[in-house]
């Protein structure tokens, strides 16, 4: 009888299970547009600090549904056309209304990535790395699978909100240095100094080549918890150059690209030139406490060769 009740009681349990993971599934509903909070990022941070900088940037491609994302995808493979994508249905955060495309209406593509980087970073936005410079997007160590589940990143709120407004009424240009004095004066009186409240945090890693490897590129670290000891980080790295064969190790060490200490953190290999890890450090505790640092990716099979690095400082 004990035996019969516990059997019940199991398949009455699977059942269960099984419906509410069926009906979980099942109220995922597509987005129809791009995420307000992200856009915000965009629209009142990422555009007017670029402008103080001298861009004029536009956007050119933000929320896209799956069907236009298929399209896309389609074009150079099963329709005629240049291949535009490599991003099928569902692995675009363009699908999920967390990225845009942008442009200077007047540079045109010929401008200072590496300063848009920062620029996106401070606002808490993540490039698309080498190969995808104009993309920018809020992926918060999430991926596209956890996206389509319906996992989305916490909600980002505007960095020094009062300095921007300052600066943009009187025209006058903002500096590394005005970012750096915002993220770290105390603030006294909310109404008169700036601080940033972001919970998301980002910093950007130019990976240069080493030993005529010609594998440039650019590592970002995210953080969820910035201005807390406890957290983890999200180190995303893209190069490019890396052979479509290649397999190639890396970790964050200690010391510089000069002068290369222990290994601080081991991340996942490079593969077709990126790589994805997350580290159990915030970013607060990696950025104030632990530096120098420095990534470095080396040449499969060969450890003592390294074939791109990048030293970690403190950026916006």
């Amino acid at each position: 009888m004990k035996k019969t009740m516990l059997i019940l009681l199991i398949l009455i349990a699977a059942v269960c299970g099984y419906l509410f993971l069926r009906h979980t599934n099942s109220t995922v509903q597509p987005p129809k547009g791009e995420n307000p909070n992200f856009l915000t990022q965009v629209d009142d941070c990422f555009i007017p600090t670029a402008a103080l900088y001298g861009y004029t940037l536009r956007i050119t491609a933000a929320f896209r549904s799956m069907a236009d994302q298929a399209a896309m995808y389609d074009q150079g493979r099963t329709v005629d056309g240049h291949i535009v994508s490599e991003a099928p249905p569902g692995h675009s955060l363009h699908n999920y209304g967390y990225a845009v495309d942008v442009v200077d209406r007047y540079k045109g593509y010929n401008i200072d990535w590496t300063q848009l980087v920062e620029i996106g970073g401070f606002c808490g936005l993540e490039s698309g790395g080498v190969g995808d410079l104009p993309h920018f997007e809020e992926r918060g160590g999430l991926t596209t699978d956890q996206f389509a589940a319906g996992m989305r990143p916490p909600a980002l709120t505007l960095p020094c909100p009062t300095m921007l407004n300052d600066h943009t009424a009187t025209s006058s240009s903002l500096t590394i240095e005005d970012i750096t004095a915002c993220a770290t004066r105390d603030s006294k009186d909310k109404d008169q100094t700036d601080t940033i409240t972001t919970d998301v945090a980002s910093t950007t890693i130019i990976m240069a080549a080493q030993n005529y490897s010609e594998q440039n590129g650019v590592a970002i670290i995210t953080s969820s918890n910035k201005n807390s000891k406890d957290g983890t980080s999200h180190v995303v790295v893209n190069i490019a150059g890396e052979p479509i064969t290649a397999d190639e190790p890396m970790s964050i060490y200690t010391g510089s690209c000069d002068l290369l200490g222990g290994t601080a953190y081991p991340l996942n290999d490079l593969i077709h030139g990126m790589s994805t890890t997350a580290i159990d450090v915030s970013l607060s505790e990696l950025l104030g406490q632990q530096l120098p640092l420095t990534i470095n990716v080396e040449k499969a099979a060969e450890s003592s060769t390294s074939i791109s690095c990048g030293d970690i400082d403190i950026r916006p």
